[in-house]
């Protein structure tokens, strides 16, 4: 239980699960299970976890054994159920292997019926697992209030793109900077117009604002 998110750890044997839990239990959140997690369906599909009664409140870690949270932490280090919203895979960090850099992929799996968001986490040495699935629940939680960070920053980036894309597609001349003041861009494209930007009676014109495309200056008689 982390901020409210319900965690589920899977992994291959020796992958770091309980490790992770025990760094989360010292963040402040809440263990559920170790090693076995029974799973529960309850409508409108929703999954619940649970420990085994033999395990509950203990968590093993190689090196130091079999240990109970409870008495080490207290009765808010431990929780005997809560609903399961994200499943957070850690694998084996491979450097041919692609993992999601954005995160705008989804996928999900299913368990008794009921699909849930999945999570793919490399692991390599000097990775705070902790810290990154901490990270995980916060942005869970965001896009469950409508924030999704790595959408918009993709469509900001698209948009960026089709601009530049559009204005280097303009011929030469009527080509304007993005950055131009919008009271500047529309006399610089329209080339019909019946006073040019350029017009003389600017005399203290600032920089700030002059057109990215200017006239021919007029012949002196």
């Amino acid at each position: 239980d982390v901020f409210g998110i319900g965690l589920l750890l899977v992994g291959k044997s020796g992958i770091g699960k309980s490790e992770c839990a025990v760094e989360l239990v010292l963040r402040g959140h809440r263990l559920v299970a170790d090693d076995v997690v029974e799973c529960d369906w309850h409508p409108p599909g929703m999954v619940f976890g649970s420990p085994a009664e033999l395990l509950k409140n203990h968590i093993e870690v190689r090196g130091l054994g079999v240990l109970d949270l409870r008495n080490l932490f207290g009765v808010t280090s431990t929780v005997d159920r809560k609903r399961i919203d994200v499943i957070v895979r850690l694998v084996d960090w491979e450097e041919r292997e692609e993992f999601d850099r954005l995160g705008v992929e989804s996928q999900s799996v299913q368990v008794l019926g009921t699909s849930i968001r999945e999570l793919v986490v490399p692991v390599r040495p000097g990775r705070n697992m902790g810290s990154i699935v901490e990270m995980a629940a916060r942005n869970e939680l965001a896009r469950r209030m409508g924030q999704d960070g790595a959408r918009d920053f993709v469509s900001r980036l698209e948009q960026q793109l089709l601009t530049h894309t559009a204005i280097d597609g303009l011929p030469a001349a009527t080509q304007v900077s993005p950055y131009a003041p919008e009271s500047v861009v529309p006399s610089a494209v329209e080339s019909s117009t019946d006073t040019p930007a350029w017009r003389s009676d600017h005399l203290n014109e600032s920089s700030a604002w002059i057109p990215a495309v200017r006239g021919p200056d007029k012949e002196k008689p």
